[in-house]
């Protein structure tokens, strides 16, 4: 089904578990060459550049933390000196969200964890491999945001500021890298709704927490990693070749229907 991704080669950085991890493994089932980016756990990319072997494809895991500028860079001149080139980059990687704390009562260390995972760090990558891709007039960039950028969302301030900034970034840069004469440069954004992994399952399977959720997401259910993933695999294929600067939201139509939205209160004390 896209078969022009076989043999290109791309960086996805917090591929080491949850919604990285799916893309990673659906690129490398497509064909593509993967980088695989961790922060901390070099186990969990050891095990997804595994499964990405599998799939017949070269794989290799860089762990640099992206809200580190030096370490970006480092990792990107890793990544071409082992595969010689980045046709795609993916930025999942990013920062947790300060649960039940005001805005102004995030600590200065919190707000600039979040900054640096959620918007510093994406930068760097983009400036990093975009570097690359201009010289060559071609790549595809592929920002994961969420639908908290959207609209707000009770107490996740610095989080959605940060999405928020992501797709300006996108837009800015899909503006910018089409500018040279020849360049095919994309750059595109996907912001998911509440998806289903292993980090968000203490809501997923908390019944009652799920019944008010679930009334504000006309498809009445939660996404899958595969939902994130084929998206992805679309945006990187020339399947979506007139499409860039766009922010494509994937939640079940939740932000566009605010129903029921009783899990809005106030943090717990």
């Amino acid at each position: 089904m896209y078969e022009d991704l076989r043999g290109k080669t791309a960086l996805v950085t917090g591929s080491g578990q949850d919604i990285g991890k799916g893309i990673a493994l659906a690129l490398a089932k497509a064909g593509v060459d993967v980088a695989v980016n961790v922060r901390k756990s070099v186990e969990n990319g050891e095990e997804t550049s595994a499964e990405a072997r599998n799939e017949g494809v070269k794989s290799l895991v860089y762990q640099a933390d992206i809200g580190d500028r030096k370490a970006v860079f480092s990792m990107v001149d890793r990544v071409l000196s082992d595969f010689g080139k980045i046709d795609i980059l993916i930025n999942n990687a990013g920062t947790g969200v300060p649960r039940g704390i005001s805005f102004e009562d995030l600590s200065e260390d919190a707000y600039r964890e979040v900054m640096d995972g959620g918007i510093n760090g994406v930068a760097y990558c983009c400036q990093a491999v975009g570097q690359h891709m201009v010289k060559n007039l071609a790549g595809n960039v592929i920002n994961i945001t969420s639908i908290a950028g959207l609209r707000p969302f009770p107490f996740w301030s610095g989080y959605s500021v940060t999405k928020q900034a992501v797709t300006m970034l996108t837009r800015q840069l899909a503006f910018e890298w089409l500018r040279p004469e020849g360049s095919k440069i994309r750059v595109n954004a996907i912001a998911p709704g509440l998806i289903a992994t292993p980090r968000t399952a203490a809501l997923v399977n908390n019944p009652d927490l799920m019944l008010s959720r679930l009334r504000g997401i006309p498809m009445r259910r939660v996404g899958t990693v595969e939902d994130i993933s084929n998206l992805a695999l679309f945006l990187a294929s020339d399947q979506s070749s007139f499409i860039t600067g766009q922010e494509i939201v994937a939640d079940g139509g939740e932000t566009d229907y605010w129903g029921e939205m009783s899990y809005w209160g106030k943090p717990e004390s």
